[in-house]
């Protein structure tokens, strides 16, 4: 039988709040005096149900944020933990008398220095253990830690999520960014691809902040490429006809512009002018199949290789368009077709309408079976008998 009990208020005064002696003989010398007091009343909110709805800062006298940054104060002292923010859920701890001392001020010096890069916002204990990893497994100094919430807060504002600085950490690491140091270094250099980043985001047409895989993919163009800004503007002209622009379409761009050796203004001309020349044939294509649609990137690059690389004539293209226009897949037919006369050794127009022809007419010749059956040959008597039997079926 489960039995609940209440008490009101003027009982609960009389009653008696539980505190531990290990508190008192641990906590309470080195303690300040308004983290006690909010301690000792939070302890009774939890003994008793009587005062759980009391505000806290009222009931003391004292402001909102001082009661917070004493739940923070003890929170780093591992006798509580905050669960959430707004609003506020603190959770005590189960044997808060196990911790030792040396463990209870271990960052404490780290803890201080986010206070004020936080602001208002309280850190979780499942948020602060990531902190912790990122020192104790990640190997980043307590000073790079605080560089890195500088940064992440800098770029994503003021409530970015941990996860994402969690990544942010992992990349630091990944790349030696250990020291407040090399953190200085990297943020110094990345603030100038991050502007970068933004303005090519805005030349797409994208208000909005770029994440950390554009921003590197932009310091690649820049540090790793040698590209100019010419080039990564001509690269943006190139593809705003596209139906969806984007960072990864934009490098896909950019890395075919290295791999055919075009990073200078003069060479990069020729080649957009190629580019461009390619997407208008490959509407006429699709036109000329009877497809509706725009090419696709990999469809238009398809078209592309087998004018570069299988040495096929546009006419070759447009004549195969117009055979292919009434299949069920049209442009599924093109490539087999074309992978075929590619291996057949077919490169230009007159062997490529041979071919069809040929295809034509194995589809619409059907075989002669009238010389496949032996004839037999009748006298007038068999014929005869024949017919007198057909009479007997009649009458019958």
């Amino acid at each position: 039988m489960v039995i609940t009990y209440s008490v009101d208020r003027a009982a609960a005064e009389n009653l008696q709040t539980p505190i531990p002696n290990s508190f008192i003989l641990e906590y309470m010398q080195e303690a300040p005096a308004v983290c006690l007091r909010v301690y000792l009343y939070a302890q009774m909110q939890c003994s008793c149900s009587a005062f759980t709805d009391d505000d806290i800062a009222a009931a003391l006298n004292i402001d909102e944020q001082e009661v917070v940054e004493a739940f923070e104060y003890w929170q780093r002292k591992g006798l509580v933990s905050i669960l959430r923010d707004s609003p506020l859920h603190v959770e005590f701890r189960k044997n808060s008398s196990s911790y030792t001392k040396q463990a209870q001020g271990k960052y404490n010096r780290l803890l201080e220095a986010l206070r004020p890069i936080l602001g208002t916002r309280i850190l979780s204990a499942t948020e602060l253990k990531t902190v912790y990893d990122w020192i104790e497994v990640f190997g980043l100094s307590e000073d790079a830690v605080e560089a890195l919430f500088m940064y992440c807060i800098n770029t994503k504002g003021a409530r970015v999520s941990i996860r994402y600085i969690d990544e942010v950490a992992k990349s630091w690491a990944d790349n030696s960014i250990l020291t407040a140091d090399d953190a200085k270094e990297y943020i110094a250099s990345n603030t100038v691809y991050h502007k970068g980043a933004y303005e090519v985001l805005m030349r797409l047409g994208k208000k909005r902040r770029p994440t950390e895989d554009e921003v590197a993919l932009y310091r690649k163009w820049v540090s790793e490429y040698k590209l100019s800004l010419e080039v990564i503007d001509s690269a943006c002209e190139a593809m705003l006809g596209a139906a969806n622009p984007s960072f990864l379409y934009l490098s896909r761009i950019i890395d075919s512009y290295v791999e055919n050796g075009t990073i200078n203004t003069e060479a990069l001309s020729r080649y957009n002018k190629q580019q461009a020349e390619l997407e208008d044939f490959c509407r006429e294509l699709f036109k000329k199949l009877g497809l509706k649609t725009m090419p696709s990137v990999e469809q238009r690059d398809k078209i592309g290789t087998w004018l570069s690389d299988y040495h096929m004539t546009r006419d070759m293209l447009m004549l195969l368009a117009e055979h292919a226009r009434d299949m069920a897949r049209p442009f599924d037919f093109m490539c087999k077709r074309v992978a075929k006369w590619n291996n057949s050794d077919i490169h230009n127009y007159d062997a490529a309408k041979q071919d069809l022809t040929l295809q034509e007419k194995k589809q619409y010749t059907k075989p002669d079976t009238a010389g496949s059956f032996k004839q037999r040959t009748y006298t007038q008597a068999e014929l005869d008998s024949l017919a007198a039997h057909l009479d007997d079926d009649e009458d019958e």
